[in-house]
């Protein structure tokens, strides 16, 4: 005879490993890749598609105006002198540091395509080696040496893009452009005022907003990029590793990533990049968002990224949406194949005024009072996704300095107070948590339909 409860507990364990098979590719570590490299290795060379402008080439030995296949020359007098309007850029392998005592490394104030990690001959094809997963065969080092911003992008107006470069040690601290005075703004990839911006296949790592210890509620947007005002912006296949936008005792907004204004009448795409152990300041009234940041955004997709690591090995900072938080006025047209995994603080995913779906997300051994916080919002659906813990990871505890999240352990929580959000919770998988849903007086929320392990407590009112 089989033991008691041994069915149930055999079917939940097929649908965990059925979900985890559901998740994408990249989740159990396979590399990110565009369309055209599902077959190919992933540090195999792209041919650059053929371009409207002229095309030129730097090395980090180039010298001359020629700026040629034959005769390349150096990358800022490429960038910002020769190359006109809708031109590209290609640069080889090397490493590539300031000149001079400019704010950023490089400054772009044209229609522009960059391109890194490019290797030719004097005649024939050029080819280019993606960076987001490392090491390369070439790469495209891009310096800050922890004195200046890596890139600046400034409209108005351009089409810029930014391929296959490894973007580290970039500093903002007081560095122009900087319109709102924050105390330091996109340490590797600062960007406002464009139609377009694309950044992809690049590995961005080791970049800070500031480094400034702040007594007053000044913050700093965007460790690793920030965008502004951009109508199509497209992130893709990028990894986020180890920026930070403030200093440990100072208000940071965005390690990784921070997206204001873009997309109310175009579209903004984030997807299969990799945010790994992003960090914001530790002073928790202002920060938020170690891996990700989007307040002011429409027509939102973020698909098929992996969240991990945030906070986690500090272990100290109680931050609100540790891996993503989702500010004021954000539309998605999808967040759809997300996995959140091993990140650490207040809550893992904070949604304060969505309009828009949770699909196919996975929610895996983060260490928080809630996985998913939301206040505010209107017609959210969280259909199709899968929340676990490594059972008696997050126990309650009222201990802060244990190092341990306090409180109950509760996998989604709807607050109350909050303007009542309208949440439908639908089709989901729930295991091993102290409480799966938690809502507090006056949201209204539809549950059906859901599965939950024996070991999980379905709803706390």
């Amino acid at each position: 005879m089989l033991p008691k409860g041994f069915t149930k507990t055999l079917v939940f364990s097929l649908l965990i490993l059925c979900n985890l098979i559901l998740v994408p590719n990249h989740a159990a570590g396979n590399a990110l890749r565009t369309d055209n490299q599902e077959t190919a290795d992933k540090n195999a060379p792209i041919v650059p598609t053929s371009t409207s402008g002229n095309e030129w080439f730097v090395s980090e030995t180039g010298t001359g105006t020629d700026c040629s296949q034959s005769g390349p020359c150096s990358l800022e007098y490429c960038v910002e002198e020769k190359a006109d309007s809708n031109d590209t850029v290609y640069v080889r392998a090397g490493h590539y540091v300031s000149t001079d005592s400019d704010d950023n490394l490089l400054f772009i104030q044209k229609s522009l395509n960059l391109i890194g990690s490019c290797t030719w001959e004097k005649i024939g094809p050029v080819y280019c080696y993606p960076q987001n997963n490392p090491p390369s065969e070439e790469t495209s080092y891009l310096d800050g040496e922890n004195t200046r911003r890596v890139i600046a992008v400034e409209g108005p107006d351009i089409d810029v893009s930014i391929e296959g470069f490894y973007i580290y040690s970039g500093n903002a601290e007081n560095r122009l452009p900087n319109p709102w005075n924050y105390p330091g703004v996109g340490g590797g990839v600062y960007a406002s005022d464009l139609d377009s911006l694309v950044l992809k296949n690049n590995y961005i790592w080791s970049n800070k907003a500031s480094s400034i210890e702040l007594s007053t509620d000044k913050y700093s947007p965007g460790g690793g990029v920030y965008v502004e005002d951009i109508r199509e912006l497209e992130i893709q296949e990028n990894t986020f590793i180890f920026n930070s936008a403030s200093a440990r005792n100072s208000y940071g907004l965005g390690g990784g990533l921070y997206v204001t204004h873009c997309g109310e009448t175009g579209i903004v795409d984030v997807k299969s990049n990799h945010f790994h152990e992003n960090m914001v300041g530790d002073e928790t009234t202002f920060s938020r968002g170690a891996g990700a940041f989007f307040i002011f955004v429409g027509n939102l997709n973020l698909d098929n990224n992996i969240f991990e690591y945030h906070n986690h090995t500090i272990r100290s900072d109680w931050i609100d949406g540790s891996a993503l938080y989702l500010a004021k006025d954000v539309s998605a047209n999808s967040i759809d194949h997300n996995v959140f995994r091993l990140n650490y603080g207040n809550s893992i995913v904070t949604l304060t005024d969505l309009t828009g779906s949770l699909t196919r997300n996975s929610f895996w051994d983060n260490d928080a009072f809630y996985d998913l916080y939301i206040e505010h919002g209107d017609q959210i659906e969280i259909m199709n996704n899968f929340f676990g813990k490594t059972y008696g990871r997050a126990v309650s505890s009222t201990d802060e300095l244990s190092g341990v999240r306090g409180g109950i352990s509760t996998i989604i929580y709807i607050c109350s107070l909050c303007g009542d959000p309208d949440v439908d919770i639908i089709n989901n998988s729930f295991a091993l948590a102290e409480y799966a849903i938690q809502i507090g007086d006056g949201p209204i929320v539809d549950i059906k339909r859901n599965i939950f392990s024996n070991l999980t407590k379905k709803l706390l009112m």
